[in-house]
């Protein structure tokens, strides 16, 4: 799969940069990038690696339980680990201490509280 990625992103690379690519060796003075190109060479490549990541997304659901292709789902979700980057600010409620900060991942993550605490990501 890794190798796979490799080499996708070694030709999204090649396509993306071509006309610089030609514009170097053919030793242009100038360049002037054909811009509506560039752009469906760009659209093409992102619709590529939409199509890897829809693949690779159904075989992992495909061998996950019910219950964990749920939690990816939710986990998915535009906006769903905003809170683990929100600034901690005391007036707006967003400082959690050390166990209401398990207790977050504990509901977050499906683990059950003992499992949390025995194994803090961060302290």
């Amino acid at each position: 799969s890794s190798g796979i990625n490799a080499e996708l992103e070694y030709s999204n690379s090649v396509n993306a940069t071509k006309q610089l690519t030609e514009a170097v060796f053919q030793q242009y003075t100038t360049f002037q990038p054909n811009e509506e190109l560039q752009h469906d060479i760009i659209s093409e490549i992102k619709k590529r690696k939409e199509e890897l990541y829809k693949q690779q997304r159904e075989t992992i659901m495909s061998e996950v339980s019910l219950s964990t292709q749920r939690q990816i789902e939710l986990l998915s979700e535009k906006g769903a680990s905003i809170w683990l980057s929100t600034l901690p600010l005391k007036a707006c409620g967003y400082v959690l201490n050390k166990q209401e900060f398990f207790d977050a991942l504990s509901l977050r993550y499906n683990l059950t509280l003992s499992t949390a605490n025995r194994s803090p990501l961060c302290v």
